[in-house]
């Protein structure tokens, strides 16, 4: 007989204790992201093929991994990092011959070979497309629950739902001849928090933000998302839930005490 090595889970302690290009690589050897590339790779057909469309998805998940607060704070860590260039799967460009003393030129490398901000402008809005007609992302998570529900049997007994404010870069202004912020799927939201202090005066606070909100429903013993959903900051939380949960696509293992407060 052979022995079948029961599959183990790792700990945040593993994933933290590595390099930043091994949690890259950990991120994207797990993506079930082959109908992804397939309709990415559709979709340009025979258009212009300078920076391929899977090194442009590997640097995306990149800025997510390593937490950029914006594409250009991407660039440059890919412009100071071949590695990173590699890794993500972009053809590293040869260096220009040495300028002549005293001629003015703008400095290539830092960022020889990265796609310029049009670049990932255009593949974004390319995702975002591509996302509202297939579900590309919540068939990647449904994939990603169901191994983890074969390794972790016991996944979603225990589970937490909790939402995150997600401002826009967009001010939220009006421009006076649109009538519209220059992020028109944002909208303003509104978080109301009250209590009472150590001297018993009750206190009152309001947060207000433009832009999103990010609601997630986690494992809590695993510390594992188990269904994400992203909404304009003006939705609230109880009917966001309950839309998460009754969504057949999501396939959460909702226990019943839950249940039980929903109705």
């Amino acid at each position: 007989r052979y022995h079948v090595p029961q599959a183990r889970s790792f700990s945040w302690e593993d994933v933290e204790s590595g390099s930043d290009l091994d949690r890259l690589s950990l991120a994207l050897d797990s993506l079930p992201d082959d109908a992804l590339m397939q309709a990415l790779e559709a979709r340009r057909a025979k258009g212009r093929d300078d920076y391929p469309v899977q090194a442009m998805w590997h640097a995306v998940i990149a800025g997510v991994v390593f937490q950029h607060p914006s594409i250009a704070s991407l660039r440059r860590e890919l412009g100071r990092k071949p590695a990173l260039m590699d890794r993500c799967g972009f053809e590293m460009l040869p260096m220009a011959k040495k300028p002549a003393v005293g001629a003015h030129v703008i400095p290539l490398a830092p960022y020889l070979g990265v796609p310029p901000d049009s670049a990932f402008s255009r593949f974004l809005a390319t995702l975002v497309k591509l996302e509202a007609a297939g579900g590309y992302t919540k068939q990647m998570l449904a994939s990603l629950r169901q191994s983890l529900t074969e390794v972790l049997p016991d996944v979603g007994r225990h589970l937490g739902f909790d939402g995150k404010a997600v401002e826009s870069h967009s001010t939220g202004q009006k421009d006076r001849e649109t009538g519209k912020a220059s992020d028109p799927d944002a909208d303003w939201g509104h978080h109301t928090t009250s209590g009472v202090d150590a001297n018993g005066k009750a206190w009152t606070k309001v947060k207000s933000w433009f832009g999103y909100g990010l609601h997630v429903i986690a494992d809590t013993h695993y510390e594992l998302p188990v269904a994400v959903v992203v909404t304009c900051a003006l939705a609230s939380e109880s009917p966001t839930l309950r839309q998460m949960i009754g969504d057949e696509s999501m396939r959460v293992p909702t226990p019943a005490p839950v249940k039980a407060m929903l109705r």
